[in-house]
C-alpha cells in the first residue's frame, strides 16, 4: 500500500497543478492535497478529509459524484466505442443533435 508521504512526493514530482506556483510546489512549500474519491457534492482527500467541492470541475460535475445512472451510461458507451480521435462519431453526433434540439425548442433561455 502506498503511504501518504509517497503520494505527496509523486504529486510534487509528477503532477501539474494549473493554479499552483510550480517551483514552490516542487520544493514542498505548498500544501499537497491528493483527492481520492467523491460522492454527491463532496470530495475526499487521501487523509479521509471530506470537503465540499465548491469548484466542481468548473462545469463538469453539475450532477454530483457517484451518479449511478451516468456511470452506467459511460460503461455502456465504452462497450461500443470508448474513444475515437475525431469529433464525428455516433455518440457525439447524437449529443450534438440533442443539445441543438433543446435550444431550438426554447427550453433554454438565450440571453
Amino acid at each position: 500500500m502506498l503511504t501518504n508521504d509517497q503520494l505527496a512526493a509523486w504529486d510534487r514530482e509528477n503532477f501539474f497543478h494549473h493554479s499552483t506556483h510550480l517551483a514552490n510546489h516542487a520544493h514542498g512549500e505548498t500544501p499537497s492535497r491528493v483527492i481520492t474519491g467523491g460522492k454527491g457534492v463532496y470530495i475526499e482527500d487521501r487523509d479521509g478529509k471530506r470537503l465540499l467541492d465548491a469548484f466542481a470541475g468548473l462545469y463538469c460535475v453539475n450532477v454530483s459524484y457517484g451518479c449511478q445512472e451516468i456511470a452506467d451510461a459511460i460503461a455502456e458507451q465504452a462497450k461500443e466505442l470508448a474513444y475515437y480521435h475525431a469529433c464525428q462519431d455516433d455518440p457525439g453526433s447524437r449529443a450534438g443533435s440533442y443539445v441543438q434540439g433543446i435550444f431550438r425548442t426554447g427550453r433554454v433561455r438565450r440571453e
